[in-house]
């Protein structure tokens, strides 16, 4: 018996001599299990990953009104790897409390005008932690200056129903200084991560 990969050249891989072999080679899918193990490694991501330079410098501009902005956001990716059991954001209810948070953030330091622009560089640009965007904020780094506190990828749709349902509800508005979060939607997250502190 063979496996044929056709999305890698036509790759063969031997997988057994014989049918006989291959049905009683076959084992119990709790066996490659690793549940277990990444619930101990996304831990250690949000408790002990650094954080992006587009977070520090967050961190620096809400220090005012909120001086363990870190240590929250710290509490907040611990609290959906307990949750879920991996660090991931998608449309449950801490995730979208995350998306709230990471806005605000962004937002403290940075202009957000279209919400494509808040997602990810323009392509015409070098990506640069000098021009941030939502990627190189908590999903992706740079090669050349990598961090640890990161999801590894997103689903961009599940940011994009957040920024449509936040907008249709009027907790996202556009200003003069380009989209925020109304001070009311700010008191309210500001709440809610208390309770998470």
């Amino acid at each position: 018996m063979v496996h044929v990969d056709q999305e890698d050249g036509f790759a063969i891989t031997l997988l057994a001599e014989t049918f006989e072999d291959f049905v009683t080679g076959l084992v119990d899918e709790s066996v490659h299990d690793t549940a277990e193990q990444d619930l101990l490694a996304d831990l250690a991501t949000v408790r002990d990953g650094s954080f992006s330079p587009v977070l520090q410098h967050a961190f620096r501009a809400v220090a005012d009104v909120l001086p363990d902005a870190d240590r929250r956001l710290r509490a907040l990716a611990e609290a959906v790897v307990h949750d879920k059991g991996f660090f991931a954001l998608h449309a449950d209810p801490r995730s979208l409390l995350m998306y709230d948070y990471l806005f605000w953030l962004f937002t403290s330091a940075n202009r957000v005008d279209p919400f494509e622009r808040y997602v990810r560089t323009p392509p015409q640009h070098e990506r640069s932690y000098a021009l941030p965007d939502y990627e190189l904020m908590i999903a992706f780094d740079l090669v050349s200056e990598p961090y640890g506190f990161r999801t590894g990828g997103y689903a961009p749709g599940f940011l994009e129903d957040w920024w449509s349902s936040r907008t249709a509800s009027g907790h996202l508005v556009e200003t003069t200084a380009g989209h925020r979060l109304t001070p009311a939607a700010v008191t309210t997250l500001l709440a809610e991560l208390a309770t998470l502190a």
